[in-house]
């Protein structure tokens, strides 16, 4: 399924539908208020983060769908408050999609001071209005703007994402949150869905067959947004304001729609660690899964080809690891032996027309790399990560959940996450 569709899609959204007019007919101008009754949905669950066996955090899970599984909105502002303690040092404004984010770098000097608030920046703002990273008015009475999710941050069909569209109708970004955010430990990365979990076209390249519109998109988003904060059980909140479109006097309208959560234990699950790779020599790869861990229900193997040494050309062609990494996700229900094919790599023959699919090795060999750029060159490395949850994140996620409703949290109504820290695999 296309990612547009699932993830920004949605024009029944906070956008103001454009009229045209002729001499024997006028559509006229009409605006969708996503926050009227059966429009949308807000869902909002959180848990605990162990973060690599390092450091704790808090998870948040999230969607905001109409009724039909789409994104229900555009743009959106949101906000999260609750029983969680922000580090003390504050990310760097401009660090995140736009000049009023400070990313996955920290929170605010606003958010800090005010605390267990996490929180964006109202598209009141106009762009260009000089950022105010701080508690007091700054010079010409600008009151502070700066947040983490600044103006680009929103939720949508699969949770946060700095995607909010922009005045020229695109989204700010297609790049997921580092997971996770607030990150000190070192060990964070971007996190894409791909082959063979996430495999939209059914053709075994994911995202990168080439035939999506989304040139920056670099597989599924997976809904993945963790903080690391110190979080405490009580009552969590996230609200959502959504425009709607302009009042009599030219005014942007806005409406917000809220929901809550309880953490009703901070105790984290168990310390999971990513595997060490046996290669078969052809592309492919596998290892084998022992028992999950006591309290994970499901994981995914995320493993992340960033081409030979620290990123470059390989033997994928020009949809590889040339320009970005490439991400294949593997979904782990019970021990076995776990496989990535050999032939899951980026299409080779990409721009030659819909119907010209040909993958090319999911992880290339020094021998494949060496005939592909005509010089002596290694094998890809692949960093693995392993990811536990006590909830099915992969049933939440695009294509397997089409509603506004499914279930974001475990039997304990929490959804808490694990990750392993990263291993390094070198391909022979």
């Amino acid at each position: 399924m296309n990612l547009r569709k699932h993830i920004l899609a949605g024009l029944a959204a906070s956008a103001i539908l454009a009229g045209c007019s002729s001499a024997s007919n006028v559509i006229p101008i009409k605006t969708v208020n996503p926050a009227a009754p059966g429009q949308s949905t807000l869902q909002f669950k959180v848990g605990t983060a162990n973060l690599f066996g390092t450091a704790t955090g808090l998870n948040v899970v999230s969607t905001l769908r109409q009724p039909n599984g789409l994104s229900a909105v555009l743009v959106s502002t949101p906000t999260i408050t609750g029983a969680f303690t922000l580090p003390a040092a504050n990310g760097a404004a401009g660090s995140g999609a736009d000049g009023y984010s400070t990313g996955s770098s920290g929170p605010s000097k606003l958010e800090i001071a005010t605390g267990g608030t996490i929180e964006g920046t109202s598209q009141t703002v106009h762009p260009g209005t000089t950022t105010c990273d701080g508690t007091l008015p700054c010079a010409g009475g600008i009151s502070p703007n700066v947040t983490t999710f600044g103006q680009s941050g929103g939720v949508f069909g699969m949770g946060l994402q700095p995607a909010n569209s922009t005045i020229n109708g695109v989204p700010a970004s297609f790049e997921p949150y580092s997971f996770p955010m607030y990150d000190s430990t070192g060990n964070g990365n971007t996190m894409w869905g791909g082959p063979p979990a996430f495999d939209q076209h059914k053709n075994g390249m994911g995202f990168r067959d080439g035939l999506s519109p989304l040139g920056q998109a670099q597989g599924n988003q997976l809904g993945l947004t963790a903080f690391q904060v110190t979080a405490n059980p009580g009552t969590y909140n996230m609200s959502v304001q959504i425009p709607t479109g302009f009042d009599n006097n030219g005014n942007p309208t806005f409406t917000t729609v809220t929901q809550s959560a309880t953490l009703a234990s901070a105790a984290p699950l168990p310390t999971v660690t990513a595997p060490a790779l046996t290669f078969d020599g052809q592309g492919g790869a596998s290892f084998v899964s022992g028992a999950l861990p006591a309290g994970v229900t499901e994981e995914y193997l995320e493993l992340i080809d960033i081409g030979p040494g620290t990123g470059g050309p390989n033997c994928q062609g020009a949809l590889g690891t040339t320009a970005f990494p490439v991400y294949y996700t593997i979904v782990i229900k019970a021990a076995g032996t776990v496989t990535l094919g050999d032939a899951n790599g980026p299409n080779s023959s990409a721009g030659q027309g819909p119907n010209a699919l040909t993958p090319s090795p999911s992880i290339c060999t020094g021998t494949q790399n060496t005939a592909a750029l005509g010089a002596a060159s290694p094998g890809d490395t692949v960093l693995t990560y392993l990811i536990g949850f006590d909830y099915d994140a992969f049933g939440a996620s695009y294509p397997n959940s089409n509603g506004s409703n499914t279930p974001l949290s475990g039997i304990s109504g929490q959804a808490d996450i694990t990750i392993s820290a990263p291993v390094s695999n070198v391909s022979p």
